[in-house]
């Protein structure tokens, strides 16, 4: 995986999106993530939190993670806003971006 620039980016999540299959698989971690999370975490950050393991994991276009997320009854507009909100090329200002392709990628942690 390479940087906005062309140069690698360090990070180990995936180059492509996942099949549906992968995605069906994934939904099983998903609910358990938010069943970690707990009744105290608010809606709002479980969605945040929700949106990052789905690109951690692969599920990277933006059509991907709200069916994904809808299914976990997620509102699928709140579930939007929250991946625009928090995209930002900027490490310091959002928890991911929208790289040249399309596909969503969280920043690197160093």
């Amino acid at each position: 995986m390479k940087k906005e620039n062309g140069e690698p980016c360090g990070c180990n999540h995936p180059e492509k999106a996942q099949t549906p299959e992968q995605e069906e698989a994934l939904l099983p971690e998903l609910r358990a993530l938010a069943n970690t999370c707990g009744e105290e975490t608010s809606k709002h950050d479980l969605v945040r939190v929700l949106v990052a393991a789905c690109i951690e994991a692969g599920v990277n276009e933006g059509k991907q993670i709200v069916a994904l997320l809808t299914r976990l009854n997620c509102n699928p507009k709140h579930v939007g806003m929250t991946l625009k909100n928090f995209a930002h090329p900027d490490r310091s200002r959002g928890d991911w971006f929208k790289g040249s392709s399309g596909a969503y990628r969280l920043h690197p942690l160093s």
